[in-house]
This record gives C-alpha cells, structure tokens and sequence, in this order.
C-alpha cells in the first residue's frame, strides 16, 4: 500500500526551502520518515495509527484536524531536515556522486549545518506545541492518554532538555514532575 502523509508534497514545497524544482521521488521518504518516526514517537504508536486512519478515511472531528494542522509543519520541517543531506549527494552504481547545477555551487557544511539546526528548532517549536495541545486537551484523545500507560509510549522530551543533577532535595520540593507518572 502506498504512504499517505498528514503533509501533502504541495505543503512541502510551499512552507518549508524544498522548493518546486525538487523532485518528489527525492523527498517522499524523508517524508515517510520524518512522519514515522518523528509523529509517532510524539504520538504513540495506538493513536498515531488511529489518527492515521481517520486522516486516510477523511473522518475526523475538529480537534483532530487541529492537531493534524499542528502535525503538518512539524513533520515538514522535518522532512527538510532529513533531505538536505541526500539531496545533493546521491548513491549510484558508480558509488556516491555529488550533484552540481549548471549555475550552481555546493554550499558550504557549515551553511548546511546551520540550516539544518534550524529546521529542527522549527520541527522541536511545533513538537513542543502538539505535546502543550495533547495535553491540554488529554481527557478528549483517550488514545493518546492510554498510550501514555503501554509502549511504545509517546515521548513528550524535547532536544532542548537538560538533565541536571541537584543534590539538595529542597530546590525539589516544588518541582513539577511530567510524563508517564506525574505523581512522582
């Protein structure tokens, strides 16, 4: 069967620097796994796939289509994010070639560095969002409130956390616990 994305290849093109002049065959599975991976760890496994099937059966409800409007640029953004590489650089018989326009010259690594920081920190700020939404709004995703409780488990850390060690409990004391166990 045939990936069907939250994010269309229009959407792509549109909102994110993969442009129109790019092949979709060059995109599609750097689209597939940025959803995959990237939607479905945020997700869980349970409600990613319920939510899919009703994306694919056009049978959603309203707060799912908000949530899928919030889904779309963070898996465009990553999307992105995981082309860059490839989309200059491709595996031939020959062995791995490197892509050169006419008019055009390669850019330098840390340009492609500093590009790809950005679309992640794009991708991390929607990330960020759908775990405020999903949460905010827990009692009405009974999928994702399960999922919560069983593996694979949704995971709600960003890139930007920091695990720090604080060896006095009494800056603990009023310390927000969240996850699977917020009683903690």
């Amino acid at each position: 069967m045939a990936f069907i994305s939250f994010c269309s290849e229009n959407y792509l093109k549109e909102f994110t620097p993969l442009n129109n002049n790019i092949d979709v065959k060059d995109i599609l599975p750097h689209l597939q796994l940025a959803e995959e991976i990237w939607a479905r760890e945020l997700l869980g496994n349970d409600f990613y796939q319920d939510l899919k099937a009703k994306f694919i059966a056009q049978t959603l409800v309203q707060l799912e289509i908000d949530l899928v409007n919030l889904l779309k640029p963070m898996i465009a953004y990553r999307c992105a994010f995981e082309a860059i590489p490839f989309l200059s650089t491709k595996m031939r018989n020959g062995g791995i070639v490197k892509l050169k326009g006419e008019n055009f010259d390669a850019a330098p690594l840390t340009e492609v560095k500093y590009l790809r920081d950005e679309l992640s920190n794009r991708s991390e700020y929607y990330a960020t969002r759908i775990a405020q939404f999903l949460c905010d709004n827990a009692s009405l995703f009974p999928l994702y409130a399960w999922s919560m409780d069983n593996n694979p488990s949704p995971n709600n850390s960003t890139d930007w956390d920091a695990d720090i060690y604080i060896d006095d409990p009494y800056y603990l004391k009023n310390y927000k616990y969240y996850g699977k166990d917020k009683n903690a």
